[in-house]
């Protein structure tokens, strides 16, 4: 199953270039097409599960931490 259909979604524009970005310049394609073409469906697989598991640890981590209270002096 390809990332979108996860909802995956790289925003243009946003985030420092990669190495996708990268190649797909050098060969003068776009970063989907680099992606369609030159990384296997199993890979592209892993690493949207990769990215949606790191997500969900990351909701999990801020739902469950508890208030913290600071004094600060007046």
């Amino acid at each position: 199953m390809r990332p979108a259909r996860r909802g995956a979604r790289r925003r243009p524009g946003r985030g420092p270039p990669g190495r996708v970005q990268a190649i797909a310049n050098q060969l003068g394609i776009t970063e989907r097409t680099a992606l369609d073409r030159y990384l296997p469906d199993d890979v592209v697989a892993a690493l949207a599960d990769t990215l949606g598991a790191a997500g969900a640890a990351c909701r999990d981590a801020v739902a469950t931490t508890e208030p913290v209270t600071l004094n600060v002096p007046t």
